[in-house]
C-alpha cells in the first residue's frame, strides 16, 4: 500500500511539473507571437517609407533641392569618338604596346606569344 501511495505522489509531482512547463512554454510562445506581429508591423512601415523615398517624384524634388543640376548644354554632348580625351595608360608597357599596335616586333605581339602564366605580376 505504501508503494502505491508513493507512486501516486510521484505521478502527481510529475503532472504538476509538466503543467508548469507547458504554461511556461505557452507564455513564451505568446510573447514570441507578439514580437513577430510587432516586427511585421515595423516591416510594413519600413517598406512604405522605402517606397516613398524611392518614388520618382520624391527623388526629383530632392535632386532639385540638393544637387543643383542643370540641363545639358549643346557643348557638353560629344558627337564623335575622337573628341573624347584618351585615358592615361596604367603602365608604361601598355602605353608602348598601344602606341605601336602592329608589326612583327610589336609589344602586343610579344605579350600575346608568351606562354600562359608568364609575364604576369606575382
Amino acid at each position: 500500500m505504501s508503494h502505491a501511495i508513493f507512486l501516486v505522489l510521484i505521478a502527481f509531482g510529475g503532472l504538476f511539473y509538466m503543467k508548469f512547463m507547458v504554461e511556461e512554454k505557452e507564455q513564451h510562445l505568446s510573447t514570441m507571437k507578439a514580437e513577430y506581429l510587432a516586427d511585421q508591423k515595423a516591416l510594413r512601415v519600413l517598406k512604405a517609407e522605402w517606397a516613398y523615398l524611392n518614388s520618382p517624384e520624391y527623388l526629383q524634388t530632392m535632386a532639385e533641392k540638393y544637387l543643383m543640376l542643370k540641363p545639358l548644354g549643346s557643348k557638353q554632348v560629344v558627337t564623335w569618338f575622337d573628341e573624347v580625351p584618351n585615358r592615361p595608360y596604367d603602365s608604361p608597357a601598355l602605353a608602348i604596346a598601344f602606341q605601336n599596335p602592329g608589326g612583327e616586333n610589336s609589344p602586343l605581339e610579344k605579350i600575346s606569344s608568351l606562354p600562359p602564366g608568364e609575364g604576369e605580376e606575382p
